[in-house]
């Protein structure tokens, strides 16, 4: 047991002239490189290479909410935050930090991808036997109808 005692005194004698050694390189190597970097650019333009991230809720249908239009998620995201982003015409929808949807932008009221749908029905429905069928012809025949504002909204007719 001597021996062993000995051994690890000696290994933590020696670790701090190690660390020590390690920071006195790094130093010497960032300081080398200090003099060959340049300064950030101005707030002004490093904002404008920024990512726009918005925090938005997901409802209880599975949807958030995008210049009054909505587009689903999956839904074990009900009821939590998610941060929006848009880039080429494309609406990524993040749930700590993890792409969990993707929309293209449309004009219209309810944006729903079939996998979003079906999972909505299996909580809804958890009894009807032939879930996928349902889905499919619900999101295969939408019916259309004037809003009181005049606008166009979609919605889905269950049989």
């Amino acid at each position: 047991m001597c021996k062993i005692a000995s051994y690890l005194k000696k290994i933590s004698d020696s670790w701090p002239i190690v660390v020590r050694t390690v920071k006195v390189r790094y130093f010497f190597y960032i300081s080398g490189l200090q003099s060959s970097l340049l300064p950030l650019p101005a707030e002004k333009i490093r904002n404008l290479y920024r990512i726009k991230h918005k925090l938005v809720q997901v409802n209880t249908s599975s949807m958030v909410s995008y210049k009054a239009n909505q587009y689903s998620v999956p839904t074990k995201y009900i009821g939590q935050k998610v941060g929006i982003q848009i880039h080429d015409d494309q609406l990524w929808i993040y749930y700590n930090m993890e792409c969990i949807a993707q929309h293209p932008l449309s004009n219209r009221k309810l944006n729903i991808r079939p996998s979003d749908y079906k999972e909505t029905l299996m909580i809804s429905a958890p009894h009807y036997l032939d879930i996928d069928t349902l889905a499919k012809n619900n999101l295969k025949t939408p019916c259309f109808f004037k809003s009181l504002r005049g606008r166009e909204m979609i919605y889905y007719h269950f049989n």
